[in-house]
């Protein structure tokens, strides 16, 4: 489980496959779980306020990604934040506040 206490890049490349995340957890900081290629799905949930760069980079096999809640809730996507991952272009127009 990801906790809020955990560093910037703590989980970077460590090999998993499903994130599960601390309720009540609000940031989720740079590098956090990137280069992680077996990573495969991740739900943000919905007391996340701020995804920062390269929170999810280059996880190249991510490709679910379920944001709970409603996305104006988030105050700061960083725009690099899922650079590299399959799911890159679904988060781009979800953040640009397409479908």
């Amino acid at each position: 489980m990801i906790r809020s206490e955990d560093d910037e890049y703590d989980y970077y490349s460590c090999g998993i496959r499903r994130v599960c995340f601390e309720p009540g957890l609000e940031v989720i900081k740079p590098g956090m779980l990137a280069d992680n290629p077996d990573l495969e799905s991740v739900t943000i949930p919905a007391s996340v306020k701020e995804v920062q760069s390269w929170a999810l980079g280059c996880c190249t096999n991510l490709k679910n990604l379920v944001i709970e809640g409603d996305l104006s809730r988030v105050a700061n996507w960083s725009r690099d934040a899922f650079e590299g991952c399959a799911c890159e272009e679904k988060y781009l127009c979800l953040r640009s506040g397409g479908h």
